[in-house]
């Protein structure tokens, strides 16, 4: 790949590329560099600068100037790897990667890579300001609150379910039976706290209980103890939270509800997600006002009434797509979850996480309640980092490549070998059919889908090799003639078809360094091709010419030709001509050839026509092979 298209990657991934010499002198950069770096100049005019003086310009840009300073010069010398999070001073932040690519001649370049992940560290540190905040008001709600793994070991509690901060540390992680043992205390109160866990699990719902607590001055008080299992999406216990309450003056307790109701509302309506519960008569019992902003109402109070009124601001679509859910819910009396995309009369459009669920109580009676989050931000931001991580789009576009081809590839052997078998079944479950279908005829078949299979398979492994960088170079003298007279006579004497291989070999004597196994791959690739995309035309021909400098290997087809605008992709992972149609073929084949021919010192010559025929040469240079080579990863 060359410097232009490497510069082209790195401005689209929005990613700023520096590389400097061991010396420190810039032998390239990128526009997105030069932008980040605020510099006056053209990528090109940096060139041959000082990088460590440059930093010295260049400092006042960060947080901490001295640090960046410091790390420009130290770094450099001790060649590790370095991944880490700066902050500029204008309040943005940077990844920035360092990397030491060591050379052939010994030395090494310094390689620099900062990428902008403001939207990243400030996400993260609004989730780490959301948790302490969230846990302070648990701390200063005025109840006891413990939450529970799903094997009933505490993973929270507050200060009022424990006063003692040492005692509440210690608790996290064990059980009441470990808090009983560690006081020296009868177990009885951790069995019976175990039965109610128990209870709530198991009926998958909320169970309370009136706990008896004896104080230090001997009184007793009554706790409303409640047992509340959370589930996820897919039914699975998350965890149990459990809170208590002091009932024992009933006034108190009634002052205690009204203020935790208060608290309560005051919380949900200060959540960005909307909740809200309607009857299933299709009245709204119960909203937050997150609800208003989400829907984009324009109706102060929605108590009382749904009748669309609350939604007249959605399409007929979105809103026929929400009546439907809804009536779901309350039909099936289950649950709904997933992701809606609720398109505004205003042409917006917003995605809208919900989970619906149906409840029924005494006081509400059936009615399905919801829990709605606007995630447009996060998906547009999940897009945007997508583009920006270049390397993880082009593996799972490979991956899908992959399954595509592998999945359409093996499906026809797949389905000769079955069809092949199940004869071969029958005939041996009926001695006296007729003796005319033979088993052999059939075990042929599946031997050579089998085969066809393992070479799909072959082609695959050899691709994931060369990603991997794991297959060794291993040269060593051939006899071109009889190399190649063997390859073709064991596999193309006559093709499937009918048709022969025409092939000319022209070669002075003298043996060629060449790795066997890489050109075997060469060969066997091209001449599949050239029979493959030529059907019911003249038999492709092969010529070997040897020569003083280079050994010459040209295959000739009639076929179908290329496209002129596939060729510049023709040797890409994958790819496929556009006019192949139906003609079987994973789109590996010509990258193996490309990477063998590479791999030799070697070049690739492709002349096609559509309707006419392609030619594709390669020309591997002699006595210039060094045997201790390994072989390149294509990338």
């Amino acid at each position: 790949m060359d410097i232009n298209s490497i510069n082209k990657i790195f401005d689209m991934s929005g990613m700023g590329l520096l590389v400097e010499d061991a010396n420190r002198k810039i032998k390239f950069t990128n526009q997105k560099f030069v932008e980040f770096m605020q510099i006056d100049s053209k990528p090109e005019d940096m060139v041959g600068f000082d990088c460590a003086l440059n930093a010295k310009y260049a400092k006042h840009l960060f947080a901490d100037p001295d640090k960046f300073e410091f790390d420009i010069i130290d770094i450099p010398k001790k060649c590790l790897p370095t991944d880490e999070i700066i902050q500029m001073a204008n309040g943005t932040y940077f990844k920035r990667m360092y990397s030491a690519f060591f050379l052939e001649n010994g030395s090494y370049d310094n390689v620099w890579v900062y990428q902008d992940v403001t939207i990243t560290v400030e996400k993260s540190l609004e989730i780490e300001r959301q948790k302490e905040f969230y846990l302070n008001i648990l701390d200063e709600i005025p109840a006891d609150i413990a939450i529970f793994n799903d094997k009933h070991k505490y993973l929270y509690l507050n200060r009022i379910a424990v006063e003692n901060e040492e005692t509440r540390n210690w608790l996290i992680g064990k059980d009441d039976f470990e808090y009983c043992e560690h006081k020296n205390i009868d177990s009885k109160l951790a069995n019976l706290r175990r039965s109610w866990f128990n209870e709530a699990v198991n009926n998958h719902k909320p169970f309370q209980k009136v706990d008896e607590v004896k104080k230090p001055d001997g009184t007793i008080k009554y706790v409303l103890r409640i047992f509340h299992p959370i589930y996820n999406k897919q039914n699975e216990l998350t965890y149990v939270v459990g809170y208590g309450i002091d009932i024992t003056d009933q006034y108190e307790t009634a002052i205690f509800i009204e203020n935790q109701n208060l608290r309560f509302k005051k919380l949900i309506n200060g959540l960005t997600d909307g909740v809200f519960q309607i009857g299933v008569d299709g009245k709204l019992i119960f909203y937050n006002h997150a609800i208003l902003d989400i829907i984009k109402s324009d109706v102060n109070n929605l108590l009382g009434y749904f009748d669309f009124k609350t939604v007249s601001n959605l399409t007929n679509k979105s809103i026929d797509n929400l009546y439907k859910l809804f009536k779901k819910v309350a039909a099936n009396q289950a649950s709904e979850n997933g992701i809606l995309a609720f398109e505004f009369k205003d042409k917006s459009i917003k995605y809208i996480d919900y989970y619906f669920w149906f409840s029924s109580n005494p006081v509400d009676g059936d009615c399905v309640i919801g829990r709605i989050s606007d995630v447009t931000l996060q998906k547009l931001r999940e897009n945007d980092l997508k583009s920006i991580i270049h390397k993880e789009k082009e593996l799972n576009n490979l991956k899908s490549h992959f399954i595509n081809i592998t999945s359409h590839e093996l499906r026809t052997p797949l389905a000769v070998i079955m069809s092949s078998a199940e004869i071969i079944d029958m005939i041996l479950s009926k001695p006296n059919l007729d003796q005319k279908i033979k088993p052999e005829n059939y075990t042929t078949k599946i031997l050579a889908e089998v085969n066809r299979i393992t070479d799909i398979l072959n082609d695959l492994l050899i691709v994931g090799q060369i990603e991997s960088g794991k297959i060794k170079f291993k040269p060593e003298p051939v006899n071109i003639k009889e190399y190649i007279e063997k390859i073709v006579t064991e596999n193309y004497s006559t093709y499937k078809d009918g048709r022969s291989i025409d092939y000319r070999v022209q070669e002075d004597g003298r043996k060629v360094q060449l790795d066997k196994n890489l050109m075997r791959h060469v060969i066997l690739n091209l001449i599949e091709n050239a029979f493959k995309y030529s059907p019911n035309k003249p038999a492709p021909i092969l010529e070997v010419l040897q020569t003083a400098n280079e050994l010459k290997i040209s295959v000739k087809d009639y076929g179908i030709g290329i496209p002129k605008k596939d060729m510049e992709n023709l040797f890409q992972t994958f790819y496929r001509a556009s006019n192949v149609g139906n003609i079987s073929g994973t789109g590996v084949g010509l990258m193996i050839v490309e990477h063998a021919i590479q791999t030799h010192n070697g070049r690739i010559e492709l002349d096609s026509k559509v309707g006419e025929g392609t030619t594709i040469t390669t020309y591997i240079p002699i006595n210039n092979v060094n045997d201790t080579k390994h072989a390149d990863t294509k990338g």
